[in-house]
């Protein structure tokens, strides 16, 4: 079997797998997630995954079989609007989880850090998640089309190309188009800095939480706990799922459950 065909199967059947387990998800959140008293983080939930599932089928329907022929699935000049519009997808679907880290992590820091769960209500997690869409369309188009970042040296006015990515059929993956000398204004105004903004904040959220959970555990004492335990005996594994309230009876839980 030649490579690209043994590539594009694992990436069809990589991608095939993860739409069931994310269609899965999204399907528990709705009949389930929603109907809890803490649903609002549900919706801050379901965010990635939806865009998550848009990832994959591009994967299994476009770019696995293109690996495979080792063209596009259709020819210039409609296989290259095609291309266009796969490429804005990737790079919608990729700013969209970036931030859905960001907006998870600022609803678990007012619920455990600032005790005020109950200030993300419906209403704001789906404005929130509206906002986060829109900001993800955005970023993604000017980064495609948009941001002149490919300028030519001599005319400074004159537009010669737009940064974009591109699948390659060689490295399997995306890379980056940019004019030869060129500074990719594109990369530095966008890319970096919302690389380095989703992943620093959620980090120093985490830890602050994860942090004050430590010390309310060394303020309640080891024997105490240590009692507690003992005294209960088995615990119906249900009470566990049914009766737990991760933002109010212990935060600790629900930190746990978005670090993972």
């Amino acid at each position: 079997m030649d490579t690209h065909v043994a590539v594009g199967s694992v990436y069809a059947n990589a991608s095939a797998f993860g739409i069931t387990l994310n269609v899965l998800a999204v399907w528990s959140i709705i009949t389930h997630g929603l109907k809890q008293p803490f649903s609002p983080v549900y919706i801050l939930y379901l965010q990635p995954l939806i865009t998550d599932i848009v990832f994959e089928l591009i994967y299994l329907c476009y770019l696995a079989p293109s690996i495979i022929i080792q063209a596009n699935l259709i020819a210039p000049p409609v296989g290259h609007y095609l291309s266009e519009i796969v490429d804005l997808a990737q790079s919608y679907c990729w700013f969209n989880n970036s931030l859905s880290q960001v907006a998870l992590a600022v609803n678990r820091f007012i619920a455990i850090v600032l005790l005020r769960s109950h200030w993300f209500t419906r209403s704001l997690s789906i404005g929130v998640s509206l906002l986060q869409h829109l900001a993800a369309l955005f970023l993604a188009a000017a980064l495609q089309f948009i941001l002149p970042c490919c300028r030519h040296k001599d005319k400074p006015s004159v537009n010669t190309g737009s940064f974009r990515i591109e699948f390659s059929y060689a490295t399997f993956g995306y890379g980056e188009i940019v004019l030869p000398g060129v500074p990719n204004y594109a990369f530095a105004y966008v890319n970096m800095p919302v690389k380095i903004g989703c992943s620093v904040v959620p980090l120093l959220i985490y830890c602050s939480a994860m942090g004050l959970q430590e010390e309310t555990s060394l303020g309640r004492g080891l024997g105490s706990s240590y009692s507690g335990i003992m005294g209960q005996g088995v615990v119906d594994p249900s009470r566990l799922v049914d009766g737990l309230n991760p933002e109010e009876d212990h935060p600790a839980a629900e930190v746990l459950t978005c670090v993972v």
